[in-house]
């Protein structure tokens, strides 16, 4: 039988618990995004849901990806935020 632990709400308020989340590091990039954006002229991320959107490079200087989510940057703002799990596909091109 697969029991989880329950996490009392003032624990959640205290951090307790989040902890052990907060110390792991997120994985590396992957080879499949490549590391250098100013070859790169568009980034186009597709949802699960059909709506797309579209950057052009005028409207983007970087890009990064946490492990779950991927970022599109400008000026060093994050202005593009997206969770891989409603993500079907990422292309920079």
């Amino acid at each position: 039988m697969n029991r989880r632990k329950l996490i009392k709400y003032d624990d959640i308020l205290s951090g307790k618990g989040l902890k052990k989340l907060i110390s792991e590091t997120p994985p590396p990039m992957p080879n499949c995004i490549p590391p250098c954006p100013d070859k790169y002229e568009t980034i186009t991320v597709t949802m699960k849901d059909g709506k797309f959107a579209e950057w052009k490079k005028s409207e983007w200087d970087d890009y990064t990806y946490d492990g779950k989510f991927f970022i599109v940057i400008k000026n060093e703002a994050w202005i593009g935020f997206y969770n891989l799990d409603e993500i079907r596909t990422i292309v920079v091109e």
